[in-house]
């Protein structure tokens, strides 16, 4: 018989890990954000203030603090007793004519004329102050090449003075470079003198503008301070944005090509005016196009359109009295007539051999030609500038330049749209698309008319000044002039004139000795005012450029054929306007004659 005993063996515990498991799967981790800020900011809060002007006394039985929305909303109260309309009536028709007799008496009075020197004083008794002098920059193509300052001018905001940097003396083609220099006159440390001691210090340029050859001119443009134009010697038109500067852009947008129908001889001047094709009385100063007008020897003036990169004129004029005319006037300055009632239309020029003309450059479209012209084959192919173009062909020609220009580009499979460039190289007649604009011959200098100026304030009145040594002051209604003045000594140039943009009485004009002279019709009718040393005191070089301040009253810049500039305050008086002005000039145009100052 087998007996079995109870064993008692290890005892084996296993731990269910489930759980553990899923916790080893999971991470935890921590990250530091801001503690989140908040503050209570109040902007655009609203102040209260109260102010009362030209108040009227309470009415009786008017309560005291009584605000003024109440009293209009009061219907009771009646302002019965405190004036009657027939006697006020009646006053006013016996006193008005009184009062405007005597307040036109009194702007043509010069019983207190001189008081203005005393409201002047600060000037200390002088017509006029140097304010800086600048020297050709040093170490570049300015000090190379001994370039002079062929012309001067002031930016749209007047706060940048801007020279032009070529050479007179050239023959044949310009073979040395040119450059713009732009000062910055209103930045802030900008100083002539050195502050250690004192000592002259000519300050470098802020912006220079470099040019493959010598410049004769520059014109800042009337509303974008940025943008710059200038002419060569070798007849080209280039334009410039300092803006793109800044961008590590190229700064130039627009060259002209020397082409046979456009400039060959050097750009004399340049000016911007209003694109009379896209004016509108509803847009303002600011969406107002503009054109660029040049003019050289050649004899053509022409239009160019930034638009388009100058690739090519928009439109041109010959200078000649009639279209037939093989002898164009070599061109040297024109001016626009901008004074108010003035056309737009009308422009002063004057040429190498003394004359004097004023012509007639419209832009504006013939509505009656262009509504003919879209009615022809093709004519989708056309851009708006060349229809423009072929609108002022006259309608004899018209219809074989349009032939010959359609054939031109079908020769060429990469044309198109026709273009004003197109044109111009179709064309086979230069009369026809260069017309005569000359409407107007005035009496003519004895030798080169070197600038024109039309003034600001009077419709019919312009300056001209010549190597002769005169200047003229003309009216647009007369042959001869209405003055002529000669302020230099025998053998001198006068180089260039200007009209004040402030004082229309107040004009200025450079000479070849180096003098700068300010007229005043309203004190002198024969004689400069005020004799400035503008080529310097001692070294007498000729001035060949001077621009007023459109934007700063009584600043006044010059440069020299050595390429120095020098800026003048003119004095409070010669700043300023004043009452006799307007008399002054229009008895000097027209010696007092009341029925022609119209």
């Amino acid at each position: 018989m087998v007996g079995f005993d109870d064993v008692d063996g290890c005892c084996v515990n296993i731990t269910s890990r489930w759980r553990q498991d899923i916790l080893d799967l999971q991470d935890r981790s921590e990250c530091q954000t801001d503690p989140i800020q908040v503050e209570n900011v109040g902007v655009q809060s609203v102040m209260c203030k109260e102010q009362e002007c030209q108040t009227s006394q309470e009415l009786e039985g008017e309560k005291e603090g009584k605000h003024a929305e109440e009293d209009e909303e009061d219907e009771d109260t009646t302002f019965e007793g405190l004036a009657d309309d027939d006697d006020l009536a009646r006053f006013i028709e016996n006193i008005g004519p009184l009062m405007l007799h005597e307040l036109g008496r009194n702007e043509q009075s010069q019983a207190f004329i001189s008081t203005f020197q005393e409201q002047g004083a600060d000037d200390g008794g002088k017509d006029w102050t140097m304010l800086h002098t600048i020297s050709r920059p040093t170490g570049n193509v300015e000090e190379d090449d001994d370039l002079g300052c062929t012309s001067i001018a002031w930016n749209a905001t007047g706060s940048q003075v801007l020279a032009s940097y070529g050479r007179f003396d050239n023959f044949g083609w310009c073979k040395h470079r040119g450059s713009v220099c732009i000062w910055n006159m209103f930045a802030r440390g900008f100083s002539t003198t050195n502050a250690q001691d004192g000592t002259p210090y000519s300050p470098p340029p802020d912006i220079r503008l470099d040019a493959p050859s010598g410049l004769m001119c520059v014109a800042p443009h009337p509303c974008k301070p940025s943008v710059v134009a200038a002419g060569s010697f070798n007849g080209e038109v280039m334009v410039w944005d300092t803006v793109r500067q800044d961008r590590g852009e190229d700064t130039m947008i627009g060259c002209s090509q020397i082409e046979d129908y456009s400039h060959r001889e050097p750009v004399l001047q340049l000016a911007w005016v209003r694109d009379s094709r896209h004016s509108s009385s509803r847009s303002g100063a600011s969406s107002e196009r503009y054109l660029l007008v040049s003019i050289s020897g050649e004899g053509r003036t022409l239009f160019w359109d930034l638009a388009n990169g100058l690739s090519a004129p928009l439109r041109g004029f010959t200078l000649a009295k009639d279209s037939r005319s093989a002898k164009p006037l070599g061109g040297t300055t024109l001016s626009f007539s901008c004074a108010a009632g003035a056309s737009s239309t009308n422009v002063i020029v004057g040429s190498e051999g003394g004359h004097v003309s004023r012509c007639t450059m419209d832009l504006s479209s013939k509505k009656s030609g262009l509504k003919a012209l879209m009615n022809e084959a093709n004519i989708d192919r056309w851009t708006r500038d060349a229809l423009d173009i072929l609108i002022q062909v006259p309608e004899k020609d018209r219809f074989i330049l349009k032939r010959n220009v359609e054939r031109f580009v079908a020769k060429s499979t990469e044309v198109h749209d026709i273009l004003p460039k197109h044109i111009y190289e179709a064309s086979r007649s230069d009369s026809s698309m260069f017309p005569s604009a000359i409407r107007f011959s005035f009496k003519p200098h004895v030798g080169t008319v070197n600038s024109v100026d039309c003034s600001p304030f009077h419709r019919h009145g312009f300056i001209s000044c010549g190597s002769d040594g005169h200047l003229c002051l003309y009216s647009t209604l007369e042959t001869e002039p209405a003055m002529t003045f000669s302020p230099t000594t025998s053998g001198n140039y006068l180089l260039s004139a200007c009209w004040s943009p402030h004082r229309p009485a107040v004009f200025a004009c450079s000479s070849s000795s180096g003098e700068l002279y300010v007229f005043d019709l309203a004190d002198n009718q024969t004689s400069p005012v005020a004799n400035i040393p503008a080529g310097g005191e001692k070294s007498q070089n000729p001035v060949y450029s001077i621009a007023f301040n459109k934007k700063t009253r009584g600043l006044l810049a010059a440069g020299d054929i050595k390429g120095s500039i020098r800026i003048f305050k003119l004095s409070w008086k010669l700043s300023n306007k004043q009452s006799v002005d307007k008399c002054a000039i229009d008895y000097a145009l027209f010696n007092g004659n009341s029925s022609m100052l119209t």
